[in-house]
């Protein structure tokens, strides 16, 4: 006798399932219920009464299978009598256990088992109940309880059957069958209450036909499953109540049939059901025919389960799957898994078809990373290590070798899988090719490397403008452009982008970008404007730009590139400054000749008034104030030749200390007493090449232009310096060539000039001064003067803080010349014969006038052929004494040349009131060495004909 324990308990177990004489015996209608019921309260397609002997699993009552019996040793109920209590498997192919078993990896295919043992004379196990599925799930507390309530009455079934064997032995035949009635009687009446219990409180719905297939029970859980109140369908066939779908009626009629033949014992349906509202309804149906001892049918027994969600989820779930199977294929996306037990990984059919392999290749760990290119296979060995050892998931693009040679982008994700325990048991993830994306990723690199190259050749900034969500980005050129360090440090938004913008520019600008978000521009759009940059300067930029619109043509993005058109425009300011001085040097020349005829008669005259009044005092000053306003008329006539550049400048090197000195009292004279004046000298000044008459004049307007802007007083301060533009270091803004300037600075404390203003300050004729209280031509002259003088001029100036001129004189390359005192020669005349050549008849007779009370002969002619023909005539002439423009095609040039061929020694004096080089030049070619310009005086006449006559 064994003294092993478990082999006594084994034996003792052994013994107490043949005294139940249950093995090998015929299908028992009771048991049969019983199954059913926990199939239906487990919603399980499978459920079994079975006994263990011992070599197999023998099964007393089974639903769902087809099979009545399975070797022990792969028997799930084998485990569930080796314990107390119940054995619940969620899902087989996850437990070590079960994983390999035939039942798991052949049909049935199992995945969910719920067994309860059950327990004879205490704690001897003799079989179980159990419930089984294809699918993995979970078991709830409720199911189990049922289970474990059906297995006790399993028992008692058992304990009052082995009680009528027992009878069955002790008393006669009657005896025994009386007491099997009343045993199976009382077992009966005990199952019908267990059974009504449960179908009370099962969740299932009930629906019981007799032998002719009308309903005879209807249960409260039909009721509420399908709206038909008892009364509505007892009687009645399915047919008859619409409770079946149209569609499934010939499946369900054939279910009907079989179990009322006999064919079938018991079977399953799943159908589509009609409620009493409409609703289509699938179910599941449990179903079985209740016979008596002599095999007649007694009813059709069913039970119900509304699977409608679940149907529509395993459709959705299908759809899905199929979905991703689309996606997988058409994103080169498959999954992949590890098992670290057994080494082997398992592909899904899309990795394979990644690494150039048939489906249901699997390679184990090594063999898959023997895929990877040699210089990444280090680095996917040690992710895979690293996911093993600590689960750290990992994702990385590297590159394979396919089986046919190919090299392929892949992108291998990697994640860990638990075991209850916390154990890495198992590594999956994911595995995309992903060489499109590479191969794209490198052609838009090399794009944007040629576009930046592009941009970089044409000195572009590029942005691109998001329009639904304000987000602006730049190139790093743009960065550069603006001065700043960081890319970081620039706008954000195209709000905070205008922001930087001139305040004059913004409303244009905004416009312009309105009218290409409507249409009006096309998709393209190009707008000139001014940015602030870091240094706080504003430079002008020329931004081009495309609209992008969606699929809808709405639009919602802005692509452009920006260029620094800086220097350009102040080229182009400079070209129209120059336009400006050209028609205004064109107008004033023309105008001049004509007004310095007219101011030479009335100068003259003048002088001779004021010769012939000196003995009365009040006449000889009206004539004094006749001769001042001429030549406050010549000057201003001067000035504008000067201004358009009509009038060539007299530069010499000038002491601008000294001028500004001399210039102290004329300068306080035209100051107010509530504007003080302050004068700072640099300590060594270059001498200026400059003409200074011009340079007094600039100054003399830059104070009387403060004084106007500092109407309730101020202070005027005037500093001298010198700076240095050295070679290769030209200052755009400046517009300053390398050399020494002397600088001159004029500043006020008075009311500023506006920002709308400063572009125009030095146009012609623009003021903001009241009507009748300027022209316009103020600064104008002083730009002229200064640019003509090889200088520049710039002005700081900031509203309600004053404003400042500096002005960058050229150095003389020169020293100051020391002034010679020579006495200036008394006019005088003579006796000489001069001939008079003037078109204009009254500077004609006021020159003809003045010549003779010099005591000269004088004879006149109208135009130069006139001039001519007198020459030849008998007689002859000292001097010629001719105006230069006059009409008949003849100059004074002309005249001065032909004169001197047939006079060579005739000395000929020209004089105009045009002033141009081209006057002087054409008088040295002419053999004129100078030309007396208009209006002259008395003396200046005088003096000009005696040298030349002398």
């Amino acid at each position: 006798m064994s003294s092993d324990p478990d082999a006594a308990k084994e034996a003792r177990r052994l013994d107490a399932l043949d005294a139940y004489r249950v093995l090998d015996t015929e299908p028992e209608p009771v048991f049969d219920d019983l199954v059913g019921l926990a199939a239906s309260l487990a919603d399980a397609p499978m459920a079994v009464l079975s006994f263990i002997d011992e070599r197999r699993q023998w099964f007393k009552a089974a639903h769902g299978l087809s099979i009545s019996e399975t070797p022990r040793d792969i028997a799930f109920c084998a485990h569930t009598i080796r314990q107390v209590g119940a054995t619940v498997i969620a899902d087989a192919q996850m437990d070590v256990r079960f994983a390999e078993n035939p039942l798991v990896r052949g049909e049935p295919r199992l995945r969910f088992y719920a067994g309860v043992p059950l327990a004879v004379d205490g704690d001897v196990l003799v079989g179980t109940l159990a419930v089984m599925d294809v699918v993995p799930r979970q078991a709830h507390a409720a199911l189990m309880t049922s289970l474990e309530g059906l297995a006790r009455l399993a028992v008692d079934l058992l304990d009052a059957r082995l009680e009528w064997l027992r009878a069955e032995d002790r008393i006669d035949r009657e005896q025994r069958r009386g007491a099997l009635i009343e045993s199976q009687e009382r077992a009966l009446k005990a199952a019908h209450a267990e059974l009504n219990f449960h179908l009370e409180n099962t969740p299932l719905a009930m629906v019981e036909l007799d032998q002719h297939t009308r309903i005879r029970r209807w249960s409260r859980q039909a009721q509420e499953l399908f709206g038909y109140f008892p009364d509505e369908v007892m009687g009645r066939r399915l047919d008859e109540v619409g409770l079946v779908h149209p569609e499934d009626m010939p499946s369900v009629a054939l279910m009907v049939e079989k179990l009322v033949s006999g064919a079938d014992i018991r079977n399953t349906i799943t159908n589509r059901n009609i409620s009493r509202s409409g609703e289509v309804l699938v179910c599941q149906w449990y179903n079985s025919g209740r016979r008596d001892e002599r095999g007649q049918l007694i009813s059709l027994q069913s039970f119900a389960s509304d699977i409608t969600a679940r149907v529509r989820a395993e459709a959705q779930l299908i759809e899905n799957r199929q979905l991703l199977e689309i996606a997988g294929r058409t994103a080169q996306l498959g999954g992949w898994r590890v098992d670290l037990e057994t080494g082997r990984i398992k592909w899904s059919d899309e990795v394979a078809a990644i690494h150039d392999e048939p489906p249901g290749t699997t390679p184990d760990v090594d063999g898959g990373i023997a895929y990877y290119a040699p210089e990444y296979r280090d680095r996917i060995r040690a992710l895979f290590s690293a996911c093993v050892e600590h689960g750290e998931p990992y994702d990385e693009e590297l590159e394979i070798i396919t089986a046919r040679g190919r090299r392929v982008w892949v992108r291998t994700i990697g994640e860990p899988v638990r075991d209850a325990g916390g154990q890495v048991v198992a590594i999956q993830g994911a595995f995309q090719d992903i060489s499109r994306r590479k191969a794209s990723e490198e052609e838009l690199r090399q794009s944007e490397e040629r576009y930046r190259h592009a941009a970089e050749a044409s000195q572009a900034a590029l942005w691109d403008y998001d329009m639904d969500s304000d987000e602006l980005t730049f190139s790093e050129a743009f960065r550069d452009m603006l001065g700043y360090d960081e890319v970081a440090q620039m706008p954000q938004s195209m709000t905070a982008y205008m922001e930087l913008m001139h305040p004059d520019d913004r409303n244009r600008v905004r416009r312009r970008a309105q009218e290409l978000v409507s249409g009006i521009t096309g998709d393209r759009a190009s707008a000139e404007f001014r940015l602030l940059t870091a240094s706080g300067e504003y430079r002008w930029f020329q931004s081009n730009s495309k609209l992008i619109r969606d699929a809808n043509d709405r639009p919602w993005r802005r692509l452009g590139s920006t260029i620094d058109i800086h220097d350009r425009r102040i080229a182009e300011d400079q070209v129209r400054q120059s336009q400006r001085l050209e028609a205004i040097g064109q107008l004033t020349g023309g105008v001049a000749h004509d007004f310095n005829n007219l101011l030479t008669v009335i100068l003259g005259n003048a002088e001779l008034l004021t010769n012939q009044l000196r003995g009365a005092p009040e006449q000889g000053r009206l004539a004094e104030m006749i001769g001042a306003a001429a030549h406050r008329g010549a000057e201003l006539t001067h000035r504008l030749l000067a201004f358009a550049r009509r009038q060539p400048l007299q530069p010499r090197p000038t002491d601008v200390t000294e001028l500004i000195t001399g210039m102290q009292g004329l300068l306080g004279r035209s100051l107010p007493e509530t504007i003080a004046m302050s004068i700072h000298h640099g300590k060594v000044l270059w001498p200026a090449d400059i003409d200074p008459s011009q340079l007094e004049s600039a100054l003399l307007n830059l104070a009387l232009n403060a004084r106007d802007a500092m109407p309730e007083g101020g202070e005027l301060t005037i500093t001298t310096g010198t700076e240095r533009v050295a070679a290769g270091a030209r200052e755009p803004r400046l517009e300053l060539s390398p050399g020494d300037y002397v600088v001159v600075k004029v500043a006020d404390s008075g009311t500023g000039i506006a920002p709308e203003h400063r572009d125009r300050l030095f146009a012609p004729f623009f003021t903001t001064k009241k009507q009748g209280k300027g022209t316009g031509l103020g600064l104008a002259m002083v730009y002229g003067f200064i640019k003509q003088s090889s200088g520049h001029i710039t002005v700081d100036t900031e509203l309600g803080r004053g404003t400042a001129f500096k002005l960058y004189l050229p150095r003389a390359q020169r020293p100051v010349p020391k002034a010679a005192a020579t006495p200036r020669a008394k006019a005088t005349g003579g006796a000489e014969r001069i001939l008079i050549v003037e078109d204009d008849p009254l500077v004609r007779e006021h020159v003809t006038r003045l010549l003779v009370e010099l005591g000269y002969q004088t004879e006149s002619a109208a135009d130069g052929v006139e001039a001519l023909a007198k020459l030849d005539a008998p007689g002859s002439f000292d001097l010629v004494f001719s105006d230069v423009v006059m009409p008949g095609g003849m100059s004074g040039f002309d005249l001065a040349a032909r004169a001197r061929a047939t006079h060579p020694e005739l000395p000929v004096l020209l004089t105009s009131g045009y002033a141009d080089t081209a006057l002087t030049a054409n008088g040295r070619a002419a053999g004129v060495a100078k030309i007396l310009q208009k209006p002259y005086s008395r003396a200046d006449l005088a003096r000009r004909i005696r040298g030349l006559l002398n």
